[in-house]
């Protein structure tokens, strides 16, 4: 299969590396000419996606910031061959396909929202690599308008790239779930790391500190805009956090050992009722 990939960063550069390892061909856009060239000398990709070429590809990724989704699909809406599934890779989703729902009904070709459930804290194409969607999860947001063989050819390209399964939700769903799982870690990592005693951490310090400041590690300007589109959901998210950390502090000031006990012991007792993916290290 023929994939064009939009954006060549952490998301974009893993994803063409993933499809080449499967044996696809990848054509690929970006908006740095030279990452392109190094994503081409590399092997990540065979050559450049345009509104030509872009005829040739039966999937289309489009890993770019949510603001620049719909531009980039838009600029190209004319050329997508029949039969073309474009999917995008934004970490929020009821913005996106809000403003692709004018290409859900009367097109030849279908969009797909969809969101790969990997990362690192640091991006860009250098961090890039071929099995980090390798036991992850793949969510699909399509429209009830998506037809099965959009769907199920999709369901089996993300598996060919590594992915363990995929997951379709409304982007409803998926924006209510994403404030719990991934925005609010991060904002509650960015607020932790700021903690003035954290600078002095060293030989103080075991995997606790590491796990909980290591998402800090973020792009400013992409979170603000996945926080913004989501503002609704992370900040409810961290409403609940404030009342539950709140508990915590009542006890403490008050000296209550007891309340601290019963604070604790419904942490544990909820950590244990949640099932974790192995595949992906809790």
């Amino acid at each position: 299969m023929k994939i064009g990939i939009a954006g060549l960063g952490l998301i974009g550069g893993s994803l063409a590396k993933a499809a080449k390892r499967a044996g696809h061909g990848v054509l690929a856009w970006n908006r740095s000419p030279a990452t392109l060239a190094r994503a081409v000398a590399e092997g990540a990709a065979d050559g450049p996606l345009d509104a030509d070429s872009v005829r040739e590809c039966a999937a289309v990724f489009v890993a770019l910031p949510p603001d620049a989704v719909a531009p980039w699909i838009d600029s190209m809406a004319a050329s997508f061959a029949p039969g073309t599934v474009v999917s995008d890779c934004a970490g929020v989703k009821r913005s996106i396909c809000a403003q692709m729902l004018k290409y859900a009904t009367g097109r030849d070709w279908t969009f797909l929202g969809g969101h790969p459930m990997a990362g690192k804290e640091k991006g860009g194409y250098g961090n890039s690599s071929a099995g980090l969607f390798d036991g992850a999860s793949m969510i699909f947001t399509p429209y009830p308008s998506a037809g099965r063989k959009a769907l199920d050819m999709m369901d089996g390209l993300a598996r060919s790239l590594g992915f363990a399964r995929t997951v379709f939700a409304t982007p409803e769903e998926h924006d209510a779930m994403i404030a719990v799982t991934s925005q609010m870690a991060h904002a509650v990592s960015c607020a932790y790391a700021r903690d003035p005693l954290a600078p002095g951490h060293s030989g103080f310090s075991a995997g606790s500190f590491a796990d909980m400041t290591r998402v800090a590690s973020v792009d400013p300007p992409l979170w603000t805009g996945l926080f913004m589109a989501n503002r609704d959901n992370l900040a409810a998210a961290v409403r609940g956090l404030e009342e539950r950390l709140a508990e915590c502090r009542r006890a403490l000031e008050a000296g209550d050992a007891e309340a601290v006990r019963a604070f604790l012991e419904k942490g544990r007792d909820a950590r244990a009722k949640i099932v974790y993916d192995r595949n992906r290290g809790g």
